[in-house]
């Protein structure tokens, strides 16, 4: 803030000889920066300052040499007769100044389950982001929000220094599921099939091993009803039962597939970020094939001053797209990849009694056709709803 201060009301750098130490002892302004440059003490001062400095100086007998200004004043001497550029300087100026109403950049941290986009999303809906107004913007509401939406937000702190926002963040551990054993539930048959062993832990049960079933036939039950009584008991059914199950599967691939490839072209589009506008710099089409591979936004800084204005730049790789027909040996050693796949992913810990494969073609596609006869648990818990 010194610095700035400095800057706006101009200081110039002079070098001094003769009698120094009366000369620093008599000064009453301010001078700063003292230091030794090829034998000769060189320091600085305000330019309003100059003056009477040099007064002092010569009742000290010291020598100054005043040989370098710099500062809001000084450029304003050297384009005084140059209108628009004072005028431009003021324009810039009155911008900085109006700017420090406005929103220039909203950080997030302490978030970990929680993406920034996903925190920026209910923020922007109540108003904070770039380049909104600062008194606009209800902080203890966004908090709650942020609550509410989110609720494995534990604590949740915005702060704002000068224009730029910070969300701080704490989230909750997350709670692994419990099965709760005493809520009332049947089981039922999850696909047809025969039933090859039962074993009951808990409630009627209704099948055994032999029985054909249907898909979601009862066959645990947790309804008891007590005999020569009107009270029923529910209770939760739990059983292991095998049987033995048609499993169907069909998977296709096209013939001809249409793949990319990339030509070495790449496309670049910068977009301006003032404020809450977008204002494309590069106006270029960017072809229908390319891919982006990179977004990256600069800011703009301006005697180290960090603006609102971004400038987003987003990088293409530009593609063609070929045609190629598969070999129709290599296209079935593929299918029968993703069916291995499929039945390592469904069919993991079953034993697989026989396989039965069947290859067709379409038009446009390649179709494996497979039939299984596996031996699985049927068993599946439906919530009985006592209401």
């Amino acid at each position: 803030m010194i610095s700035l201060l400095r800057w706006m009301l101009g200081w110039c750098e002079f070098s001094i000889e003769g009698n120094i130490g009366s000369f620093f002892y008599a000064t009453k302004k301010e001078i700063w920066k003292i230091s030794k440059r090829d034998g000769v003490l060189v320091a600085r001062c305000l330019i309003k300052d100059y003056g009477y400095i040099s007064e002092i100086a010569k009742q000290k007998n010291c020598f100054l040499n005043k040989f370098r200004e710099s500062g809001f004043i000084s450029i304003l001497k050297k384009y005084r007769f140059r209108l628009g550029v004072i005028l431009g300087l003021c324009v810039f100026m009155l911008l900085m100044v109006v700017s420090n109403f406005f929103v220039w950049e909203v950080e997030v941290s302490g978030n970990i389950q929680l993406s920034d986009e996903q925190i920026f999303r209910v923020c922007d809906k109540f108003g904070l982001h770039s380049g909104n107004i600062v008194y606009n913007i209800d902080e203890s509401q966004i908090e709650f929000e942020l609550k509410r939406e989110f609720p494995q937000i534990a604590w949740i702190s915005i702060n704002r220094v000068a224009s730029k926002y910070f969300i701080e963040v704490s989230e909750t551990n997350k709670k692994p599921d419990i099965v709760d054993q005493s809520t009332p539930c049947n089981i039922v048959a999850g696909f047809d099939g025969e039933i090859l062993s039962v074993e009951p832990y808990g409630g009627l049960t209704l099948v055994k091993a032999g029985d054909v079933v249907t898909k979601n036939q009862l066959l645990v039950s947790g309804v008891h009803e007590i005999e020569n009584s009107s009270e029923v008991i529910y209770s939760h059914a739990n059983a292991k039962i095998i049987a033995k199950v048609e499993r169907n599967n069909e998977i296709k691939r096209a013939k001809c597939i249409t793949r990319a490839q990339k030509t070495g072209e790449k496309q670049d589009k910068k977009t301006l970020l003032l404020f809450c506008f977008k204002i494309p710099i590069t106006f270029e089409k960017i072809d229908e094939h390319a891919v982006q591979i990179e977004e990256y936004v600069e800011p703009i800084e301006l005697f180290g001053i960090r603006l609102p204005i971004f400038v987003q730049n987003n990088i293409y790789d530009v593609y063609d797209e070929i045609k190629i027909e598969n070999d129709m040996e290599q296209l079935k050693r593929m299918l029968m990849n993703d069916q291995k796949k499929w039945e390592m992913k469904e069919l993991m810990g079953y034993r697989i009694i026989c396989r039965d494969y069947v290859y067709e073609e379409s038009e446009n596609d390649m179709i494996l056709k497979s039939k299984l006869v596996v031996e699985q648990p049927i068993g599946e818990k439906h919530v009985i709803d006592i209401k």
